[in-house]
């Protein structure tokens, strides 16, 4: 197992922060720290995959736009949504009953 995911399990179990928190406190870290547009779809699809609300995603980067900019949250909030209505898609073709 890589260092950093035992670092994260570890850190995970130490403080009243649950995982999905946590998660969001690293969405919103990678906002301040970088412009890298594969670096923020990165934390928007894990923290899908793990099971995080898209309104707490959406909150998320509400919450820090003030300092990181009106802009660079707004393209934020594109990104995800792109990203969000994608998996919605995705899950209910996954859903949708085979024609023989």
């Amino acid at each position: 197992m890589e260092t950093t995911k035992i670092l994260d399990k570890v850190i995970g179990n130490l403080g009243p922060l649950d995982v999905y928190s946590i998660h969001l406190l690293k969405l919103t870290a990678t906002l301040g720290t970088t412009s890298s547009c594969q670096e923020i779809e990165s934390q928007i699809n894990k923290g899908l995959k793990m099971g995080i609300d898209p309104s707490s995603i959406y909150h998320a980067i509400i919450s820090v736009s003030e300092t990181i900019g009106i802009k660079k949250a707004i393209k934020t909030l594109e990104i995800a949504e792109k990203i969000i209505n994608y998996n919605i898609k995705q899950i209910k073709l996954s859903k949708e009953p085979a024609i023989l």
